[in-house]
């Protein structure tokens, strides 16, 4: 039984139920595509330029993760792919439910009109998420244990692996050398994240390492000096990991 949302490590493996007349594939480069007859196959750029042109009964996107970006996303055709057409059915299929910030997974389930967040743009999960990552409040909806409540009811299905990075912390003697960088990346840089950024550069650079917010998804186990800036950057790997291993390992027992 097919599901509106497949997380696959093989997007070529898709099950997309019945293909009624007029169903259209949309994709980016670099997936594995299904192989389908009777579906027309368009890449996302050129579907921008003729979408209105469009009769569907049934949309299958493929790389939605790199279809929708904080970019892009207030285009004219995510309203269309979104809001406007509400009553044709649609199916994401992608090789993991976000990339970069973990509130981009809200993409999925509203393009699928799948509407599991009580939010009606992408802003309002952006705003909340930047609020938990700065520590301005203490929970969120998208927290490995909250957001089960919100995708409850969806009709998900993944085969994608769990992440299994771990960090650990090594003691270390450089704590003046470490106040010198936060106060030189302080004179010069103004918002939060060019400040935390910046200063990850030059612990990096002096450490040789190459921790990054995404650094859950190596599967390695990291050794990393014991400062404030890794012991934030960590955090924050974990509550990644945490929400994406949630994600996947949801399975809806309505399938």
């Amino acid at each position: 039984m097919f599901s509106k949302i497949q997380f696959l490590e093989d997007t070529s493996t898709a099950d997309c139920g019945e293909i009624p007349p007029d169903t259209f594939l949309i994709f980016r480069d670099g997936y594995n595509l299904p192989s389908f007859k009777n579906v027309e196959y368009i890449d996302f750029m050129e579907f921008k330029n003729k979408y209105f042109g469009i009769h569907a009964n049934k949309y299958i996107f493929v790389g939605l993760n790199r279809i929708i970006t904080p970019q892009n996303r207030c285009d004219m055709v995510f309203d269309y792919m979104t809001s406007m057409t509400r009553n044709i059915e649609k199916i994401s299929i992608d090789t993991q439910p976000f990339i970069g910030e973990p509130w981009r997974v809200c993409f999925h389930y509203d393009i699928t009109n799948q509407e599991c967040f009580n939010a009606p743009y992408s802003y309002v999960l952006e705003t909340e998420w930047k609020h938990w990552f700065y520590r301005t409040i203490n929970d969120c909806k998208l927290s490995a244990k909250n957001i089960m409540n919100f995708i409850k009811n969806a009709d998900s299905y993944s085969t994608v692996p769990h992440f299994k990075t771990s960090f650990a912390f090594y003691d270390n003697d450089d704590e003046s050398w470490y106040q010198e960088a936060k106060e030189h990346v302080l004179s010069i840089h103004y918002t939060g994240k060019m400040i935390l950024n910046n200063l990850l550069k030059l612990c990096n650079k002096r450490y040789d390492l190459k921790i990054s917010w995404d650094s859950y998804r190596t599967d390695e186990d990291f050794k990393i000096p014991d400062n404030k800036l890794y012991r934030f950057v960590v955090e924050e790997n974990i509550r990644r990991l945490r929400i994406y291993n949630s994600i996947i390992g949801f399975k809806n027992e309505l399938r």
